[in-house]
């Protein structure tokens, strides 16, 4: 687990540093978390970088992380990361578009458990 890289996408500071004390603490290494605080800085960290799972935030400046899911999902072709939709918005879980980008929701406020649950789902976590 500590070989995989997370992309954390969240304007909010605190609700950034929580989700990153989680993740620290179900063995990603810190050097394998990438933040941005908006979806252009993530766009090109994902030109850069191929990421295992990114968390999204889906109210951000300038545009929604819904709309930076819809690039991430049209300019990948086989190997899709794991997209989590970290919101505080209870309706955009129940939005079946939004639903169809997202492999799974994380609602604010959170706590280790909800990280530690969704991120274990994945195929490829094995968390002890």
């Amino acid at each position: 687990m500590k070989d995989k890289k997370v992309l954390l996408v969240e304007d909010d500071e605190h609700n950034a540093m929580f989700a990153v004390v989680c993740l620290k603490k179900l063995w990603i290494d810190q050097q394998n978390i990438t933040t941005c605080t908006d979806w252009l800085d993530a766009l090109d960290e994902i030109k850069k970088n191929l990421f295992d799972i990114i968390i999204m935030d889906l109210k951000l400046p300038w545009a929604d992380g819904i709309h930076l899911t819809k690039k991430i999902r049209e300019n990948h072709d086989c190997n899709q990361p794991l997209v989590i939709a970290y919101t505080a918005d209870i309706f955009s879980i129940k939005n079946e578009s939004i639903k169809q980008l997202m492999d799974w929701f994380i609602l604010k406020p959170s706590k280790l458990s909800d990280f530690e649950h969704h991120i274990k789902k994945s195929s490829w976590v094995d968390v002890q």
